[in-house]
C-alpha cells in the first residue's frame, strides 16, 4: 500500500505535532517528512525464529559492551551464559498463548524485537526490548511497547512489570512516558544499578 502525504498535511502534522502512532496508525512512522513503513509481528515460522535468534544475539552483545565494568565479577560470566542459553532454547516461556515474541521490520529488514512473558494472578513481565542502533529514534521501540501492551490486554492480563537499568537513561525515559512508575524490586539486582518499573493495564 503507498501512502501519498501532500505539503499541506506535512505542515498540519507538524503544526499539532502529533506522535506517529495517533497519525497514520501502527505500521508507519512519520518522520521529519519521510515514510518509514513499519511491520510489527508475532514471531511464528522457523524463518522467524531464526531472524529473533541473530537479533537477539546482537542485544547480549550490546549489554556486554554496556555493562563492561562488571567483566570481572564473579556473576557476569554465569549471567552472559544464561542470556545466550535463553536465545537457543527460544521461544522458551514467551510462546503463546500465555507470552509471545514480535519483531519489527523495515524494508524487509529485521530492526527490532520484544518479548511478552506470562505471570500468576494476572500479570506479565516484558522483556528483550532491542533496536539496532542505526534505528533507534525513529519511534520503533515505542510502537513495539505498545504492541506487546496490546497483546498483554488481549490475554487479559491486568499488570506489566519490566527491568530497565540506568545504563539506559533513554530506554527509562520512553516507559515513564507510556505510564510504566518505579516499583518496588522483584528480583535480585547484581549491577545495582536496576530500575524496577510497573504498569496497570486495567
Amino acid at each position: 500500500m503507498v501512502i501519498i502525504v501532500s505539503l499541506g498535511v506535512i505542515l498540519l502534522l507538524r503544526r499539532l505535532q502529533l506522535p506517529p502512532e495517533q497519525t497514520f496508525g501502527a505500521g508507519v512512522n512519520f518522520i521529519f517528512g519521510n515514510l518509514i513503513m513499519l511491520k510489527i509481528f508475532p514471531v511464528k515460522t522457523d524463518e522467524d525464529l531464526r531472524h529473533l535468534r541473530a537479533i537477539r544475539t546482537i542485544y547480549i552483545d550490546f549489554l556486554e559492551s554496556r555493562f563492561i565494568e562488571y567483566l570481572d565479577e564473579s556473576w557476569y560470566a554465569s549471567a552472559v551464559a544464561k542470556h545466550r542459553q535463553e536465545v537457543l532454547d527460544l521461544p522458551g516461556p514467551c510462546c503463546a498463548p500465555s507470552g509471545c515474541l514480535l519483531l519489527a521490520t523495515t524494508k524487509d529488514q529485521v530492526v527490532g524485537c520484544i518479548a511478552l512473558e506470562g505471570l500468576d494472578n494476572g500479570k506479565s513481565e516484558m522483556g528483550g526490548l532491542f533496536i539496532k542502533p542505526e534505528s533507534r529514534k525513529s519511534g520503533i521501540g515505542r510502537q513495539l511497547i505498545e504492541a506487546v501492551i496490546k497483546q498483554a490486554r488481549g490475554i487479559c492480563y491486568t499488570y506489566m512489570r519490566l527491568v530497565a537499568y540506568q545504563e539506559m537513561p533513554d530506554a527509562i525515559g520512553l516507559y515513564l512516558s507510556i505510564g510504566f512508575n518505579e516499583i518496588k524490586p522483584f528480583a535480585d539486582d547484581l549491577t545495582g544499578s536496576a530500575f524496577f518499573m510497573g504498569l496497570k493495564l486495567k
